[in-house]
């Protein structure tokens, strides 16, 4: 980080090395795993925090080595595509704060892909992907997107119903914080922003 306020401060040309903003998404995901970092913490979006208030553009496309990089350990058979973008990268990764950061500088909740695949579908597909074990990651995100008015365009409403019923009871099982929870829920239901992702399929 400190590394690259330096080079910033001093003129580095961001949008005369396209590929710096490929290398920043993918530190960005080997630090999350490498430091089993929490999917929601600050530390973990500040380079691209940086990077985006340094001119970076958050629709860039990411290249094919970018991609097969990003994905590498997704198991699943429905991955990004060539030419998808940061915020469909985070999404099918569960980053959280990468998600909410680029939301910040004003990406489209809705963006698609190629195939017209939306931030929403491909947290699905990255849940159903290897990455289960970061359930808080999908959900933030998916909260994050759905309180924007997110929505999903290619996954079946089954495949959405199988990932409200699999993250809630995956979030369920580690104890959510008593604080996520709506004071008014005695009942000891799901939280409140839970139910606000529920109603996101299009």
């Amino acid at each position: 980080m400190a590394t690259c306020r330096i080079l910033l401060k001093n003129g580095y040309p961001i949008k005369k090395d396209p590929p710096a903003w490929e290398r920043v998404i993918l530190f960005t995901e080997r630090q999350w795993r490498k430091l089993d970092l929490s999917v929601g913490d600050p530390w973990q979006a500040g380079l691209v925090e940086l990077f985006l208030n340094n001119g970076q553009d958050p629709l860039a496309s990411m290249t094919e080595d970018a991609v097969h990089l990003l994905t590498s350990h997704s198991k699943g058979f429905s991955k990004p595509e060539v030419g998808c973008k940061a915020l469909h990268i985070a999404s099918f990764l569960g980053l959280s704060a990468v998600v909410e950061v680029l939301l910040h500088h004003g990406v489209d909740p809705n963006l698609p892909d190629a195939q017209g695949r939306t931030p929403l579908d491909y947290i699905v597909i990255g849940f159903e992907n290897k990455f289960k074990t970061r359930a808080d990651g999908f959900y933030g995100a998916a909260g994050l997107l759905a309180t924007r008015g997110g929505c999903t365009h290619t996954t079946s409403e089954q495949q959405w119903k199988q990932f409200i019923s699999t993250v809630g009871g995956e979030l369920l099982r580690h104890a959510i914080e008593a604080s996520w929870r709506d004071p008014r829920d005695q009942g000891g239901k799901l939280p409140r922003l839970f139910r606000r992702i529920q109603d996101r399929f299009s």
